[in-house]
């Protein structure tokens, strides 16, 4: 495959740029802002966008910009792939979106494919969004749900890496995604030229709590209520717990195995 990847540059789009061309992949990156794009030109065979505001309290309290860059741009693009012309075809969108588009209130409220959103904040309403309008201009769109992203890999975006820079850790279990597990699924979804929603999560969950304990990082335990209760007084975004699974596809490796391989990774890197 030959394949356009708008936000090569940022963690999750340089990852599956690597295990693309890990692959064999011919693979092309872009930084022109997707608001902009009129065409696609070259002969790709897909485009993928993972560009995107993703920080979470920067989104709430930038939403005119997060608006335009996380259902306007996404959008934009979608349109732009369905498009086909005279000596010009149309590109297979694969558009990577997020599972905190969704808000379990407990363990048995898991959340699948054709569950209803339920955003708790900004960033999460662009999201889901930009997924129905996605759906309904470029119906033959590819759209992965991940949810708190871990890798062995240290990065400013990988969960692991934050949960050791906070002294407080929520003790809530649910549900996350390996970078490593899932980069080879999407290729093959990709390559399969899938469509529709797939949520790619790993079987089990995990709070950030005990990834804290695994490295021995020194942290206060708090309750899912507590950190309710600080981030409303600080004024920050409302955070989701979420319970995820999939009616289209198997799980991904158990976290409760994984985890000590991403430990021990992590830490030698």
């Amino acid at each position: 495959m030959k394949v356009l990847i708008f936000g090569s540059k940022g963690w999750l789009g340089g990852c599956l740029a690597d295990e693309l061309k890990k692959r064999g992949h011919e693979i092309s990156g872009s930084g022109e802002d997707i608001n902009n794009i009129v065409s696609i030109d070259g002969d790709f065979d897909v485009v993928v966008n993972c560009a995107a505001s993703t920080n979470v309290d920067w989104c709430e309290k930038n939403k005119e910009e997060a608006y335009k860059n996380n259902v306007l741009g996404a959008v934009n693009l979608a349109k732009v792939c369905g498009q086909a012309g005279p000596g010009r075809a149309g590109k297979n969108y694969v558009f990577v979106s997020t599972l905190c588009i969704f808000n379990s209130k407990n363990k048995e409220d898991i959340k699948y494919e054709d569950s209803i959103p339920e955003p708790l904040n900004f960033y999460s309403q662009t999201k889901a969004e930009a997924e129905k309008l996605i759906r309904e201009i470029n119906p033959g769109a590819l759209i992965i749900r991940i949810h708190f992203p871990l890798s062995k890999i240290p990065h400013p975006k990988n969960a692991i890496t934050k949960i050791l820079s906070y002294d407080r850790a929520v003790d809530v279990r649910e549900s996350v995604t390996v970078v490593e597990d899932a980069l080879p699924i999407i290729i093959d979804l990709m390559e399969k030229k899938e469509k529709g929603i797939f949520h790619l999560v790993n079987e089990g969950t995990i709070s950030a709590a005990e990834i804290a304990e695994l490295f021995q990082h020194p942290f206060v335990r708090i309750s899912g209520k507590e950190r309710e209760e600080m981030l409303v007084k600080s004024g920050k975004a409302r955070r989701p717990v979420v319970y995820a699974g999939s009616r289209r596809i198997p799980p991904l490796p158990d976290i409760r195995e994984r985890i000590n391989d991403l430990v021990k990774n992590y830490l030698t890197v």
